[in-house]
């Protein structure tokens, strides 16, 4: 998370104290290869920030 703070501090300008206040609510959470980050039918109700890794989306739609 420490990654994510400079990066928001150097690249974003914004302030460290802002940026603790905004990571403030932040959880870490570990996904295993394979795994679904989001699953089919499940609504979304948060934002998640890859810190590390790679992660490929599919949209259903109709059923397709």
């Amino acid at each position: 998370m420490e990654r994510y703070k400079r990066y928001l501090i150097e690249k974003l300008e914004m302030s460290e104290i802002d940026a603790d206040l905004f990571l403030s609510d932040f959880e870490v959470v570990k996904f295993k290869k394979g795994g679904f980050l989001q699953e089919e039918g499940n609504k979304c109700n948060i934002l998640r920030v890859l810190l590390h890794g790679c992660a490929k989306g599919y949209v259903v739609n109709d059923g397709k």
